[in-house]
């Protein structure tokens, strides 16, 4: 619901931004609004548009945009233009305004009345109609909730509150090209929700510090956040957020037991970047902290993590090429509160060392439909319902493969062709060829120490021993390594003997 809200906004408060990257005078600055709005999709009406000596005043500005499941309508009571004599133009804008935001989903109707708030704000227009700057700050600048209707009734009490502290950051457009790059010192999220059947509640508090966002925009602004029309039409986007670390605290109730949450986190990253070549996306976090409180423990259950990341790089337009493909996921030295660890480990027989799990494949695929065009989602679906996926794999590297847990440690590399025009020697699946290579420290220990605890019976350990000694060899004392090959007949060998 949140992004909702924040989506909706920037409809209006978005427009605002660009419209001051016009030119150097009132009109032509309210010109290049309209012309901005009018590529956003945007319809708008004013009351009046009236010039008076260097000012242009607009009254009552209403914008208005469809999509597919609804509409968000913002209307801004006065924009006041005025031409300085150094050729600038400068902004000033009602400091508050309200939309109404409207949106279905599953058969649900959301309306939401909102208000946008700004304090302090200045905005500045400089440069020439071929290359525009805009410079924006402002003291505050909030987006909220009015009043929350769900299928008609009002959900009383209900808030939603997003601030900006500090904002201030520069637009610079030219034709076909805009950049901007904008800094918080913070921004804050309230948000307090009751049901009004069950009475279960629910109270976000949040806190982001030091938050940098800056955003390369190219080619045709309608296709953007449709990444086949984007790439059809020749668009890209880059964006890249941080912020210095964050706090957020959510507590309420579900099914009358009341609970609470605490996390902390470091630095953080989001990027993504979209063109015709591809989509790739990457986030992460740094020195995550949680604390935990339910009735279900009689103490608070405290988890900690060095980092959490994941990345995801895949085609959006289908070719005969192979194209690049990546995915990637980590969740460095996790430590939880021996509260938690009792609950399944009372006696500590296994070390309650940080805990890792880190996946990366990298390779690359060929796309015979259009994965992301919402037009061909049925025709997709039907694909992968018949065995025809819309994507084939190429080739395929594991280079990265880390599993540490309880005292032992997994890691491997790899890399692996695809024949996709042999589907017979691995029963519909392409054959593959190459090899995997896997290290195991500790893993006997392992079994020992479940078997210690009663998870596997004494004598069933004799099964998991035999595996191992038929897909491993003996490096050192409680360490297994294992090299599995899949030749080009289908042949499979573990450590030099077939076993298919």
């Amino acid at each position: 619901m949140t992004n909702r809200i924040v989506l909706g906004a920037s409809v209006a408060w978005g427009a605002l931004a660009t419209a001051a990257a016009a030119d150097v005078t009132p009109q032509q600055v309210w010109d290049n609004w309209v012309q901005t709005l009018t590529a956003n999709n945007s319809e708008y009406t004013t009351a009046s548009e009236t010039m008076d000596g260097k000012a242009l005043t607009i009254t009552d500005l209403k914008i208005t945009q469809a999509h597919d499941s609804g509409s968000a309508v913002f209307t801004i009571p006065q924009i006041v233009l005025t031409g300085n004599a150094d050729g600038t133009v400068s902004v000033a804008t009602s400091p508050e305004y309200d939309g109404q935001v409207t949106f279905t989903e599953e058969g649900k109707t959301t309306d939401m009345d909102l208000y946008i708030r700004q304090v302090g704000a200045d905005m500045l227009i400089s440069g020439s109609p071929e290359h525009l700057s805009t410079a924006y700050t402002s003291d505050a600048v909030s987006v909220g909730l009015d009043e929350l209707k769900l299928d008609g009734k009002a959900i009383q009490d209900a808030v939603v509150d997003l601030t900006m502290n500090g904002l201030k950051g520069e637009t610079i457009e030219q034709e076909g090209a805009r950049d901007s790059s904008y800094s918080m010192q913070n921004m804050t999220l309230d948000v307090s929700m009751v049901d009004p059947e069950s009475k279960d509640s629910v109270k976000v508090d949040a806190l982001f510090n030091g938050i940098e966002l800056a955003t390369e925009l190219r080619g045709d602004e309608a296709a953007m956040g449709d990444f086949h029309a984007m790439a059809m039409a020749g668009a890209t986007a880059k964006f890249n957020m941080s912020s210095a670390d964050s706090r957020m605290n959510v507590t309420g109730q579900s099914e009358k037991n009341p609970f609470a949450v605490a996390l902390t986190a470091g630095a953080s990253t989001v990027t993504s970047d979209v063109s015709k070549d591809g989509l790739a996306y990457s986030n992460s976090n740094q020195n995550l902290h949680a604390t935990i409180e339910t009735a279900a423990f009689p103490a608070p259950i405290e988890l900690d993590m060095a980092e959490q990341s994941s990345n995801l790089t895949a085609p959006i337009l289908p070719g005969e090429a192979p194209a690049p493909v990546a995915a990637g996921v980590a969740l460095r030295d996790f430590t939880m509160s021996d509260q938690l660890w009792d609950i399944f480990d009372p006696a500590k027989v296994l070390p309650r060392i940080p805990a890792t799990i880190a996946l990366g494949l990298e390779g690359d695929a060929i796309l015979k439909a259009p994965l992301f065009d919402p037009s061909k989602a049925d025709e997709i679906a039907q694909m992968f319902e018949t065995g025809n996926p819309p994507a084939t794999l190429d080739n395929l590297r594991l280079t990265e493969l880390q599993i540490t847990a309880a005292g032992a440690t997994i890691t491997g590399k790899g890399q692996m062709k695809f024949d996709n025009a042999d589907l017979q020697t691995f029963n519909g699946f392409p054959r593959p060829e190459g090899e995997v290579s896997l290290r195991a420290v500790g893993l006997n220990s392992l079994l020992d120490n479940l078997s210690k605890m009663g998870i596997l019976p004494p004598e069933q350990l004799m099964g998991p021993r035999m595996m191992l000694s038929m897909f491993t060899v003996v490096e050192s004392e409680d360490t297994l390594t294992s090299k599995i090959e899949i030749k080009g007949g289908g042949q499979i060998l573990a450590n030099g003997q077939r076993i298919r």
